[in-house]
Protein backbone atom coordinates (compact mmCIF):
# COMPACT_ATOMS: atom_id res chain seq x y z
CA UNK A 1 0.00 0.00 0.00
CA UNK A 2 2.21 3.17 -1.58
CA UNK A 3 -0.38 5.22 -2.00
CA UNK A 4 -3.45 6.42 1.29
CA UNK A 5 -6.70 4.83 1.42
CA UNK A 6 -5.63 2.36 -1.00
CA UNK A 7 -8.28 -0.52 -1.49
CA UNK A 8 -6.79 -3.40 -0.66
CA UNK A 9 -8.25 -6.23 -2.86
CA UNK A 10 -9.08 -9.81 -0.28
CA UNK A 11 -10.53 -11.68 -3.41
CA UNK A 12 -11.18 -11.30 -7.11
CA UNK A 13 -13.24 -13.93 -8.93
CA UNK A 14 -16.72 -15.50 -9.17
CA UNK A 15 -18.79 -15.60 -5.56
CA UNK A 16 -23.00 -16.14 -4.99
CA UNK A 17 -25.12 -14.11 -3.26
CA UNK A 18 -27.88 -16.18 -2.13
CA UNK A 19 -31.10 -15.80 0.47
CA UNK A 20 -33.61 -19.27 1.21
CA UNK A 21 -34.14 -20.90 -2.28
CA UNK A 22 -33.18 -17.48 -4.07
CA UNK A 23 -29.36 -17.44 -5.40
CA UNK A 24 -27.32 -14.34 -7.84
CA UNK A 25 -24.11 -15.03 -9.39
CA UNK A 26 -21.48 -12.58 -9.04
CA UNK A 27 -18.33 -11.88 -10.46
CA UNK A 28 -16.28 -9.33 -8.52
CA UNK A 29 -13.97 -8.39 -5.79
CA UNK A 30 -14.09 -8.50 -2.04
CA UNK A 31 -12.02 -5.70 -0.64
CA UNK A 32 -11.26 -3.77 2.37
CA UNK A 33 -11.78 -0.18 2.26
CA UNK A 34 -11.70 3.18 4.28
CA UNK A 35 -14.32 5.05 3.69
CA UNK A 36 -16.58 6.28 4.51
CA UNK A 37 -15.42 3.95 7.42
CA UNK A 38 -12.98 1.11 7.73
CA UNK A 39 -15.13 -2.12 6.39
CA UNK A 40 -14.55 -5.22 4.59
CA UNK A 41 -17.43 -5.03 0.93
CA UNK A 42 -17.64 -6.18 -2.14
CA UNK A 43 -18.51 -5.14 -5.57
CA UNK A 44 -19.29 -6.93 -8.73
CA UNK A 45 -21.20 -7.97 -11.79
CA UNK A 46 -24.05 -9.90 -11.67
CA UNK A 47 -23.76 -13.13 -14.37
CA UNK A 48 -27.59 -12.93 -15.17
CA UNK A 49 -29.05 -9.93 -16.33
CA UNK A 50 -32.44 -10.49 -16.80
CA UNK A 51 -36.00 -8.65 -15.13
CA UNK A 52 -36.36 -11.92 -12.42
CA UNK A 53 -32.64 -11.00 -11.17
CA UNK A 54 -33.48 -7.24 -11.25
CA UNK A 55 -36.43 -7.73 -9.28
CA UNK A 56 -34.58 -10.13 -6.74
CA UNK A 57 -32.13 -7.59 -5.80
CA UNK A 58 -34.54 -4.96 -5.40
CA UNK A 59 -36.35 -7.38 -2.28
CA UNK A 60 -33.10 -7.84 -1.34
CA UNK A 61 -31.67 -3.98 -1.13
CA UNK A 62 -30.84 -3.51 2.15
CA UNK A 63 -31.41 -6.48 3.25
CA UNK A 64 -29.14 -9.63 4.95
CA UNK A 65 -27.79 -12.14 2.78
CA UNK A 66 -25.31 -14.66 2.29
CA UNK A 67 -21.82 -14.65 0.27
CA UNK A 68 -20.64 -17.66 -0.71
CA UNK A 69 -16.92 -18.42 -2.69
CA UNK A 70 -17.08 -21.97 -4.36
CA UNK A 71 -13.75 -22.52 -4.81
CA UNK A 72 -11.29 -20.06 -3.32
CA UNK A 73 -7.82 -21.27 -5.15
CA UNK A 74 -6.36 -24.20 -7.07
CA UNK A 75 -2.68 -24.88 -6.94
CA UNK A 76 -1.59 -29.00 -8.10
CA UNK A 77 -3.59 -31.36 -6.39
CA UNK A 78 -4.76 -29.08 -3.77
CA UNK A 79 -8.03 -27.51 -3.61
CA UNK A 80 -9.39 -24.92 -0.87
CA UNK A 81 -13.08 -24.14 -0.82
CA UNK A 82 -16.16 -23.23 0.69
CA UNK A 83 -16.31 -20.18 2.22
CA UNK A 84 -19.44 -18.61 3.38
CA UNK A 85 -20.61 -15.77 5.49
CA UNK A 86 -23.62 -15.24 6.63
CA UNK A 87 -25.14 -11.88 7.43
CA UNK A 88 -23.57 -9.82 4.33
CA UNK A 89 -26.30 -6.58 3.28
CA UNK A 90 -26.59 -5.55 -0.17
CA UNK A 91 -26.19 -1.87 -0.32
CA UNK A 92 -27.27 -1.31 -3.52
CA UNK A 93 -27.47 -2.42 -7.26
CA UNK A 94 -27.49 -0.57 -10.40
CA UNK A 95 -27.26 -0.49 -14.19
CA UNK A 96 -24.44 0.59 -15.77
CA UNK A 97 -23.43 -0.06 -19.42
CA UNK A 98 -26.67 -2.59 -19.73
CA UNK A 99 -24.99 -4.74 -16.36
CA UNK A 100 -26.24 -5.36 -13.15
CA UNK A 101 -23.39 -4.38 -10.57
CA UNK A 102 -24.24 -4.84 -6.76
CA UNK A 103 -22.44 -3.44 -3.65
CA UNK A 104 -22.35 -4.79 0.08
CA UNK A 105 -20.95 -4.91 3.33
CA UNK A 106 -19.44 -8.03 5.29
CA UNK A 107 -19.93 -7.88 8.73
CA UNK A 108 -17.07 -9.05 9.85
CA UNK A 109 -13.38 -10.21 9.60
CA UNK A 110 -12.58 -12.40 6.63
CA UNK A 111 -10.78 -15.69 6.58
CA UNK A 112 -9.36 -17.62 4.00
CA UNK A 113 -8.27 -21.48 4.20
CA UNK A 114 -8.10 -23.55 7.17
CA UNK A 115 -8.57 -22.43 10.74
CA UNK A 116 -7.94 -25.20 12.41
CA UNK A 117 -4.14 -25.29 11.16
CA UNK A 118 -1.50 -23.49 13.82
CA UNK A 119 1.20 -21.52 12.44
CA UNK A 120 4.69 -20.05 13.42
CA UNK A 121 4.24 -16.58 12.82
CA UNK A 122 1.44 -13.35 11.95
CA UNK A 123 2.00 -10.80 10.06
CA UNK A 124 0.39 -7.38 10.34
CA UNK A 125 0.25 -3.66 8.85
CA UNK A 126 -0.54 -0.49 10.80
CA UNK A 127 -1.52 2.70 9.17
CA UNK A 128 -1.13 5.87 10.82
CA UNK A 129 1.96 5.17 12.64
CA UNK A 130 4.02 8.04 13.80
CA UNK A 131 7.91 7.54 12.90
CA UNK A 132 10.35 6.49 15.96
CA UNK A 133 14.03 6.42 16.41
CA UNK A 134 14.32 2.24 16.41
CA UNK A 135 17.11 -0.13 16.02
CA UNK A 136 19.41 -0.61 13.33
CA UNK A 137 18.20 -2.28 10.26
CA UNK A 138 20.87 -2.70 7.31
CA UNK A 139 18.91 -1.27 3.66
CA UNK A 140 20.16 -0.65 0.83
CA UNK A 141 23.75 -0.37 1.23
CA UNK A 142 22.81 2.09 4.79
CA UNK A 143 21.94 1.65 8.24
CA UNK A 144 18.37 2.91 8.95
CA UNK A 145 16.95 3.40 12.50
CA UNK A 146 13.71 1.89 11.41
CA UNK A 147 13.23 -1.19 13.83
CA UNK A 148 11.17 -2.39 16.97
CA UNK A 149 11.47 -5.60 19.42
CA UNK A 150 8.94 -6.43 22.40
CA UNK A 151 8.93 -9.47 23.77
CA UNK A 152 7.16 -11.29 26.64
CA UNK A 153 6.23 -14.58 28.11
CA UNK A 154 4.33 -15.65 25.46
CA UNK A 155 5.08 -13.70 22.19
CA UNK A 156 7.87 -11.79 20.34
CA UNK A 157 6.72 -8.94 18.29
CA UNK A 158 8.86 -6.93 15.33
CA UNK A 159 8.01 -3.78 13.56
CA UNK A 160 10.00 -2.19 10.85
CA UNK A 161 8.87 1.25 9.00
CA UNK A 162 7.73 0.52 4.91
CA UNK A 163 10.67 1.69 2.83
CA UNK A 164 8.70 4.03 0.96
CA UNK A 165 7.59 6.05 4.70
CA UNK A 166 8.70 9.47 3.49
CA UNK A 167 6.77 9.07 -0.04
CA UNK A 168 4.07 7.93 1.91
CA UNK A 169 4.18 10.53 4.66
CA UNK A 170 4.33 13.23 2.18
CA UNK A 171 1.39 11.89 0.12
CA UNK A 172 -0.74 10.92 3.72
CA UNK A 173 0.00 14.73 4.78
CA UNK A 174 -1.73 16.36 1.26
CA UNK A 175 -4.41 13.71 0.97
CA UNK A 176 -5.51 12.84 4.67
CA UNK A 177 -7.08 9.09 5.92
CA UNK A 178 -5.02 5.98 5.95
CA UNK A 179 -2.11 4.04 4.37
CA UNK A 180 0.44 1.41 5.89
CA UNK A 181 3.78 3.38 7.71
CA UNK A 182 4.89 -0.08 9.40
CA UNK A 183 4.21 -3.42 9.32
CA UNK A 184 5.70 -6.40 12.07
CA UNK A 185 5.49 -10.12 12.82
CA UNK A 186 4.29 -11.95 16.18
CA UNK A 187 5.48 -14.94 16.86
CA UNK A 188 5.01 -17.21 19.87
CA UNK A 189 8.15 -18.07 22.24
CA UNK A 190 6.83 -21.44 23.10
CA UNK A 191 4.84 -23.52 20.30
CA UNK A 192 2.48 -22.36 17.25
CA UNK A 193 -0.61 -19.96 17.22
CA UNK A 194 -3.97 -21.00 16.85
CA UNK A 195 -6.34 -19.25 15.23
CA UNK A 196 -8.46 -18.83 18.62
CA UNK A 197 -5.41 -17.79 20.21
CA UNK A 198 -5.69 -14.52 17.49
CA UNK A 199 -8.72 -13.67 19.25
CA UNK A 200 -6.54 -12.57 22.45
CA UNK A 201 -5.07 -9.87 20.32
CA UNK A 202 -8.08 -6.91 20.54
CA UNK A 203 -6.41 -4.69 17.79
CA UNK A 204 -6.65 -7.31 15.40
CA UNK A 205 -10.63 -7.56 15.39
CA UNK A 206 -10.62 -3.58 15.47
CA UNK A 207 -11.96 -2.18 11.91
CA UNK A 208 -11.68 1.21 12.95
CA UNK A 209 -7.70 0.52 13.90
CA UNK A 210 -7.26 -0.82 10.21
CA UNK A 211 -5.06 -3.62 11.49
CA UNK A 212 -4.69 -6.67 9.10
CA UNK A 213 -3.81 -9.47 10.03
CA UNK A 214 -2.68 -12.65 7.80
Amino acid sequence: MTTPNESLVIFKGEFELSSPNEKCKVVGEIRYTWFPYPRVGFEGKALTNDIRHRKLLTRWAMQKVELTIQIIAASGHARYTGYTESGCKLASFEIRDNEIIVTGTLPSDVVFGDTSINVDQLHFDLPNLRGYLGLPVFRNRRIHSVRMKFRDSKYKITIDRVVEYDAIVNKLTLMGGYATLHSGTIASTKRSIAFEETKAFPAQWDPKLGIHVT
